[in-house]
Order: C-alpha cells, then sequence, then structure tokens
C-alpha cells in the first residue's frame, strides 16, 4: 500500500445517507484546513458492480485536493442497472436538497459529477441558485467501443444533460468534436487527460520468460467495434502468440458468459490461443504488448493503464487512443480493420525486445507525468475559480419528460 493510500485509509470521515431509495451518502473529510470554499465530488456506481465503492482513481485525485488544502465533500450512491428513469428522479431530488447544506469547508463552491449516470443526475439536479456544475465525461458514452442502438440512445440522454451543466471536461479533442458536432456549447467543453495511478513499486521492465509464448492483452472492449475480429485474425497467423481479450473488470457475470460464446464462435481457428478474463492489473504485469483495435469510438484509459505499468502499446490509429499513443516512442498507431498489418506490426515488435522495453520506459514517464491524478486535481481548482468569477445560470432539466428519462 502507497503512503497516500495509507493516508486515505486512516483519515477520518463522517458517513451519513442523504436521502430514501438513493443509497446515497456523503462522505466528509474529519480535519481539513481549508482556503476557500469545499468543492463536492459525485459518483454513481451500479448494483452489480465488482468494484469496492470507491473508485481509487478518484481517492487519489480527492487526495490531492486535500493535499492543496481545500474540504471535499465526496458523495457516493449506488443505483440498479436499469434505464435512467428508474433511479434518476430521486437521486436528482438527493442532490438537489444536498447542493446548498453546509458541511466541513461550507457549502460546496461547485460540483464534479464523475460518469454518465453521475453527469445525468446533476444536470437534472440544477437549478438557478445552484453552485457550478462540472460533469467529468472521460471520452463519452462511446468509451466502451460499442455501436448499438442502446449506446446512440445513452449519447443523446448524456449530450442534452451536458447542455445543462457548466462545464463538460472530456479526456480528448476527438470525445470535444463529437460533443460538439451533438449540440453542446464549445465553451462549456474544457479538454482533460486521462487519469491514472501508476503501480507502486518502481519496478524496472523485464521481459517474461523466453520458454513461454509471447503474450497480448487486448483492452477497450469486446466485439467487432472493439477491434475484436482483427486480433481474432491476426493471432490466427502467429502460432506462437497468445492473446488475453480483457473484459471490463466490473461488467455483469451474464455479458461476461455472453462474450465468452461470441469468441468461442469467432475464433477463426484460433483455439485454445485466446481466452477472456476480467481486466485486472496482472494481466498487465503478465504480458509483453498490450493492443487496442478498436476502429472508432472507444476510450483511451486501457492503453493508458499499460503505459503505467511499463508495457509498449499497439493501438488503431483513430478516437482517443490515437491521441494517447505517440507512435514511435511509447508504442505504435496502426489502422484498424487490417490483419495482415497487425500482425506485422506485433511480429516486428515482439521480435525487438529493446524496442520494447524502451516504449515501456517511455509509457511510464508520459503516464507519469501526464496523467497523475495532480493534473486532473488542478484541472478541478482552475476551473472552481473560473466558474465562480462569472457563471451563467444553466436552464434546468426536466425531469418530467419521459422521452428524456427513458432514452437510455
Amino acid at each position: 500500500m502507497s503512503d497516500r493510500q495509507s493516508r486515505l485509509s486512516e483519515q477520518p470521515r463522517s458517513d451519513r445517507k442523504l436521502g430514501k431509495g438513493s443509497g446515497m451518502t456523503q462522505h466528509c473529510p474529519g480535519e481539513v484546513a481549508a482556503h476557500g470554499q469545499a468543492l463536492a465530488v459525485l459518483e454513481v456506481t451500479t448494483s452489480n458492480t465488482r468494484h469496492a465503492a470507491s473508485d481509487p482513481v478518484l481517492d487519489h485525485v480527492v487526495s490531492e485536493l486535500e493535499d492543496r488544502r481545500r474540504a471535499v465533500h465526496v458523495w457516493r450512491a449506488e443505483v440498479p442497472d436499469r434505464a435512467p428513469g428508474s433511479w434518476l428522479p430521486a437521486l436528482a431530488e438527493n442532490i438537489r436538497a444536498n447542493l446548498h447544506r453546509p458541511g466541513d469547508g461550507g457549502a460546496p463552491s461547485s460540483v464534479h459529477a464523475f460518469g454518465w449516470r453521475a453527469a445525468v443526475a446533476l444536470a437534472a439536479a440544477s437549478s438557478p441558485d445552484a453552485p457550478a456544475l462540472v460533469a467529468h465525461l472521460g471520452d463519452g458514452p462511446g468509451g466502451a467501443g460499442r455501436d448499438d442502438i442502446a449506446t446512440r440512445k445513452l449519447e443523446r440522454l448524456l449530450w442534452a444533460s451536458a447542455r445543462t451543466v457548466d462545464a463538460v471536461v472530456l479526456d480528448s479533442e476527438w470525445a470535444i468534436n463529437r460533443a460538439a458536432a451533438c449540440g453542446v456549447p464549445r465553451r462549456r467543453l474544457v479538454r482533460g487527460l486521462p487519469v491514472v495511478t501508476s503501480p507502486d513499486a518502481d519496478v524496472p521492465w523485464s521481459i517474461r520468460d523466453g520458454a513461454r509464448s509471447p503474450r497480448l492483452v487486448a483492452v477497450g472492449g469486446v466485439g467487432p467495434t472493439a477491434g475484436t475480429d482483427t486480433l481474432l485474425d491476426a493471432v490466427a497467423r502467429m502460432p506462437h502468440v497468445e492473446l488475453v481479450v480483457a473484459a471490463p473488470s466490473d461488467v455483469a457475470e451474464s455479458r461476461l458468459v455472453k462474450a465468452r460464446r461470441w469468441l468461442h464462435r469467432r475464433g477463426n481457428g484460433a483455439g485454445d490461443k485466446v481466452r477472456l478474463e476480467r481486466f485486472c492489473r496482472s494481466l498487465l504485469e503478465d504480458c509483453d504488448v498490450v493492443v487496442d483495435a478498436g476502429t472508432g469510438a472507444g476510450c483511451a484509459d486501457g492503453v493508458v493503464r499499460a503505459m503505467a505499468h511499463r508495457r509498449a502499446v499497439i493501438a488503431s490509429d483513430v478516437g482517443p487512443r490515437a491521441e494517447a499513443v505517440v507512435a514511435g516512442t511509447t508504442g505504435e498507431l496502426v489502422a484498424p480493420g487490417d490483419p495482415r498489418r497487425w500482425r506485422d506490426t506485433i511480429l516486428q515488435l515482439l521480435q525487438d525486445p529493446f524496442r520494447l522495453e524502451a516504449y515501456g520506459d517511455a509509457g511510464y514517464e508520459r503516464s507519469r507525468v501526464g496523467f497523475a491524478p495532480a493534473r486532473r486535481a488542478e484541472l478541478m481548482l482552475h476551473l472552481d475559480e473560473r466558474l465562480a468569477e462569472a457563471r451563467p445560470a444553466p436552464p434546468t432539466m426536466k425531469l418530467t419528460t419521459n422521452r428524456t428519462l427513458d432514452a437510455a
């Protein structure tokens, strides 16, 4: 456990429910010397989440804020994994009731929502006298690499909500352009960066046991739009290379079973060389190269975490992942949908251990400096000050519009 994680676990916090039915809890710092007003952080999880209630990356961001002597209220809520119409009204009402309630450091001067559920709930709770509202949406609703009807409906709901808050933080120019094309005013769009916590131990890069087959870990989701078809075709032409497809760590078990069946049917001669596992740290530590062959929508979280673990990365040259990887420095960029080119790039990199090590070292430095939680904390403080100076009153999102609530 790192020193920062120790401070987080030892720091006294008071918990209390913020309303019936929402499962919303407020975590307030025990003793924080606050400079200025407090900030509030909103996180919403679902009942099928396999993580602990606390997101470790978000905890690091909160700790960075407290290191800068700002009081932080962390509000967490658990909702059913169903359409927003079933939980959004109650959660929004609970948030609205607490926006002006004082706590340690006073009432929050700004509220920062992380993830699409928190962003939609915060937008629904907005009012002309509310503090500044900021949504941190990563790379947007297409982050899972899906391109189906449900995702497109979710995108419409999310961008409608984004037009209600004061600022929307997105982690790539690709996501900003997509939000602007969906009608979100550019003046409210703020460029952020992915956030990742580096491994606790600064262990030098080391090549895996040469007696074992080279191993690839595919991040970015499972399915055609995640580029899984391309990788399966490429691996089928590499007899001694294994492929581990990493599913989201918090995916429901039923969805994991369906993904395994699809992968088995689509194996294309890869056979036992391919398997599906939940994403975890040990997958990155026990592989040679991390790949992301997504064809468009997606997020850079997987490749950024790989760089934090000193792993070379091969990613498709579209979407947010292409902005996170520096071609020829931290990894390689390849056009999606071309199995032969992916095979050639993978084999060339696996046959060059010196380049593997150089990419891993450069990626680690890039993630440690550019994608550290401190960068997100500094951005939040900057937004808090900027929005406090001149904040136009955002329009209120009406909860009674069934079409909006049931869009996802």
